[in-house]
């Protein structure tokens, strides 16, 4: 009830308060130019354009206004922001961490980026939200442990997915790590033990 005048209608210092949010979030995500587009001629003059990526193609994004413009790109924001994360969404953020905030080399983002190579499509493509350890376990028996990797590369699999999960916790997409669950020496019979 604070929230509104005795007539029912909002305060104008809280629609210029819930503004400036929205366009603070728009320009920590956005990094493409907004113009107002003076010398255009048709119905494109005095408007307001940018653009954005819609998978993986630009798109240009034309309104009346910047406050239209910007109410469009908080919703295309906000909506890939609600978007489940899938375990190759997270990845990809943990390894931009691994480089920009540990110093992780390029040898080293190369080798996660191998190995994640090796995690079936479908794996990779599913919400991390929905992966439990049993279904960790069911790609290592059927897709992984095939291929007879030496051991020690089949630990820092398995490490590398147990920090793809602590990574997706401190960024609250997901809550729980399943690789606790999961014991390397469970499945070291089923590699290549003559190398290692």
């Amino acid at each position: 009830m604070l929230l509104f005048n005795q007539d029912g209608a909002e305060f104008p210092a809280m629609n210029e308060m819930i503004s400036l949010a929205k366009r603070k979030f728009v320009n920590n995500r956005h990094s493409k130019a907004i113009s107002q587009m003076v010398n255009a001629s048709g119905f494109k003059k005095g408007k307001w354009k940018t653009y954005v990526e819609v998978d993986g193609r630009r798109k240009e994004v034309i309104r009346n206004s910047e406050e239209e413009l910007y109410e469009i790109l908080y919703e295309h924001y906000k909506a890939l922001e609600d978007k489940p994360k899938t375990l190759k969404d997270v990845f990809t953020q943990c390894l931009e961490y691994k480089r920009d905030c540990l110093g992780r080399t390029l040898t080293t983002i190369r080798q996660d980026e191998q190995l994640f190579d090796h995690i079936s499509e479908k794996l990779q493509n599913t919400p991390i939200m929905n992966i439990n350890d049993e279904e960790i376990k069911k790609w290592l028996i059927r897709d992984y442990l095939k291929t007879k990797p030496t051991e020690t590369r089949m630990k820092k699999m398995l490490q590398l997915i147990g920090q793809i999960f602590d990574y997706g916790i401190r960024q609250h997409i997901c809550y729980d790590n399943p690789m606790k669950y999961i014991s390397s020496k469970d499945y070291a019979a089923h590699c290549n033990l003559y190398h290692k």
